[in-house]
């Protein structure tokens, strides 16, 4: 930015020019002592033209916010007077995205106004994968994978979660096709820390497929089960896939049921009621507890889930 500048009551005086946003927020200043041409010095009265600026405004991040804003120039005179220049303010387009915090660690927690005016309160809640965001929308594809600039432009986010996930570890099959076997429970499983196993059972229901709804009580999505009983032939019964019923805040209750056994199982726990296993080799029952916390009576909103997710970070 440059110009020139001077104080008509004074004009041999050498004034300050400071810039200002139309959001409060101080740019920069310098000094108009520059010489310039001659008609600067005719146009101020001054004896001499060294009333010229160039000033460099090193933008901080939390001001590229992508947005039109009116830039204020001033001159600062002497007793401390005040005047703007002419031709200011000027509109000026920032550079950036206005995101100002992003999502770093596998597991963290994204949400943001739900974009209904009414109810936009009620939020609506992702989950970070470590390159997208997870997340479930009433739209034809049901669970998307998106860049979190998208997810942040479609209404006001909200400060992202970074939720203590437990460290154990579970065994499972995160495909759409599973295979059971009683006597090797441990075959075609692999085995994922609690977090990586919600992203790989997150990625198990977008390819299964998903249906939107309203209901505050998910159907998950289960694969299809060949589940053998024995080694004996034709001893085997093959449960097909199922598609869920979700919406953004049971999605993510979902991934998080996949780290824990459910009640009653001693070594692994099932999905909708049938296969496939999950085997976890570690006492989880602080965690368990914790998990107990996300009662669907109580948990039954978007943000009533964010707000119990922002106590465990």
């Amino acid at each position: 930015m440059s110009g020139w500048a001077c104080d008509v009551r004074y004009p041999d005086d050498i004034v300050s020019v400071h810039v200002w946003r139309d959001d409060n927020q101080f740019l920069g200043g310098t000094v108009a002592g520059s010489y310039r041409e001659n008609a600067v010095s005719a146009s101020c009265g001054s004896a001499h033209s060294a009333h010229g600026f160039s000033l460099k405004i090193d933008l901080p991040e939390n001001l590229k916010d992508g947005k039109e804003h009116n830039v204020h120039v001033y001159l600062i005179g002497r007793n401390n007077f005040v005047e703007q220049l002419n031709n200011s303010p000027a509109k000026i387009k920032f550079p950036g995205d206005g995101i100002k915090e992003r999502p770093y660690f596998v597991g963290d927690i994204v949400a943001r106004d739900l974009n209904l005016p009414i109810i936009s309160g009620a939020g609506h809640i992702g989950i970070w994968d470590g390159f997208y965001v997870v997340e479930v929308l009433d739209e034809s594809n049901v669970v998307q994978k998106n860049t979190y600039e998208n997810f942040f432009k479609r209404s006001n986010a909200w400060p992202i979660l970074r939720t203590k996930w437990p460290e154990h570890k579970i065994a499972s099959c995160y495909l759409t096709s599973c295979k059971e076997h009683r006597d090797y429970p441990m075959r075609d499983k692999e085995s994922y820390q609690a977090i990586y196993a919600m992203v790989a059972r997150a990625n198990q229901i977008k390819a299964i497929g998903a249906v939107y709804t309203l209901s505050s009580r998910p159907t998950p999505s289960t694969p299809s089960i060949n589940i053998r009983y024995s080694n004996v032939p034709n001893d085997y019964d093959i449960w097909p896939a199922k598609v869920g019923f979700y919406r953004c805040d049971t999605f993510i209750s979902d991934l998080i049921d996949a780290t824990v056994r459910n009640p009653g199982y001693k070594n692994s726990s099932i999905i909708g009621d049938k296969w496939p296993k999950r085997i976890i080799d570690s006492d989880i029952s602080s965690w368990h507890k914790k998990y107990s916390e996300l009662d669907a009576r109580a948990i039954n909103t978007p943000v009533t889930l964010y707000n119990k997710l922002k106590e465990w970070q």
